[in-house]
């Protein structure tokens, strides 16, 4: 019995270590104070488009998007308009061997007829830029499915 605690102990560790030799270190996801500390804008509201165009070369396919939030609130900075457009990226490893350490963009985007909220700093060409790599979040899903168009992400 002790033997065999021993193997299961051993394989467990064996199976640990090769699964944290092959995961890939990516950007950590920001604490929501951090965010807000970090954002010169905070936008809520629903997820009306999001348009996007993609990227290739040898090794990266990159997504590059604008979401269109009609908005229901500004949470933090000034802004007068009834349509906020926010971009954000994802990228993904197309290349050979295991994809390099670093970050991959955006995760955990909500779909067309969420509501968001979008924690952003402004661009130097005065554009809103999301902050990496989580500041987009669901506030709620939409409460019927948005069919997918080739507009709408």
């Amino acid at each position: 019995m002790r033997a065999f605690f021993r193997a299961f102990v051993f394989v467990g560790l064996l199976f640990v270590a090769l699964t944290a030799a092959s995961a890939r270190a990516e950007v950590p996801d920001m604490r929501p104070d951090k965010l807000q500390a970090a954002a010169s804008h905070i936008f809520n509201g629903k997820l009306a488009r999001i348009y996007s165009t993609i990227a290739q070369s040898t090794d990266w396919e990159t997504t590059y998007s604008v979401a269109e939030i009609q908005l229901a609130r500004v949470e933090k900075g000034v802004y007068a308009g009834q349509l906020v457009y926010v971009r954000f990226w994802r990228k993904r490893f197309r290349g050979k061997g295991e994809a390099p350490d670093g970050a991959y963009g955006h995760r955990q985007v909500p779909g067309v007829g969420s509501e968001v909220r979008a924690f952003v700093t402004t661009g130097e060409d005065g554009g809103y830029d999301v902050i990496l790599p989580n500041g987009i979040s669901l506030i709620s899903a939409p409460s019927e499915p948005i069919k997918k168009t080739s507009e709408s992400g």
